[in-house]
């Protein structure tokens, strides 16, 4: 089974100088038909104009985040490792644990920035807070799947506290991958640029889609794309 979730059909809020598109429920918007995917539970992008001051800093507790750089560059700041700053293709990973604390801007004058925000529950809660930043290869021109999340940090990625694959698929125009989901397991997609089709549903940037009870899976990049795949039991 299919589900796509089209870009237009989002939760929109203007959050100070943000534009916030929400493709599960999250704050103050609600569609009883997207409330999360599995172990997926929020799947944000935002966007900051130049200058922009962000979300000012607030807590959180028992989630596993990501923040995914996708253009600019994100200010950032978390109480593990204090203030950063991140160009486009750093993700950084958070487990909150017990309890942290971060915040967001866009750190340029000039530009603005583009992120994802992707949160999942934990499989255990109330651990020591950690974090950790990596960088994902920017695109070559060539088809490549880069692993950046899993639950024993595999191939050099995030060691995230859940049972899951994260990966950042890219491909070039007419450039294919396959994706054979483990039994029981369900698949949702995340259009970041580009175009794609994927088991004869076309996605364009913003749109995602759930994949369910299906063996397999073919991609084919109707132009070049990048896209994030989440593999959840």
């Amino acid at each position: 089974m299919l589900t796509l979730r089209k870009r237009e059909d989002r939760g929109h809020i203007r959050h100070d100088c943000i534009d916030s598109y929400h493709t599960f429920s999250f704050s103050h918007y609600f569609d009883p038909a997207f409330t999360g995917f599995r172990r997926l539970k929020v799947l944000n992008e935002d966007l900051f104009p130049p200058s922009c001051p962000g979300y000012d800093k607030h807590p959180h507790k028992n989630m596993e985040l990501l923040v995914l750089v996708l253009e600019g560059e994100l200010r950032h700041f978390d109480s593990i490792d204090g203030e950063m700053v991140l160009p486009a293709g750093t993700v950084r990973w958070m487990s909150a644990g017990r309890g942290i604390s971060h915040a967001e801007s866009n750190a340029s004058d000039e530009l603005p920035c583009r992120m994802m925000e992707v949160w999942f529950d934990p499989t255990l809660n109330d651990l020591e807070p950690r974090a950790q930043t990596l960088r994902i290869p920017s695109f070559t021109g060539e088809n490549r799947t880069t692993l950046i999340a899993s639950s024993d940090g595999r191939d050099g990625s995030l060691p995230i506290g859940q049972e899951l694959r994260v990966q950042v698929i890219d491909l070039v125009d007419g450039g294919k991958s396959r994706h054979f989901p483990e039994p029981g397991h369900g698949t949702w997609f995340q259009q970041l640029s580009g175009e794609v089709q994927i088991n004869q549903r076309r996605l364009r940037p913003g749109d995602g889609l759930a994949a369910e009870r299906i063996s397999r899976i073919e991609i084919t990049a109707l132009s070049d794309a990048r896209l994030m795949l989440f593999d959840l039991p």
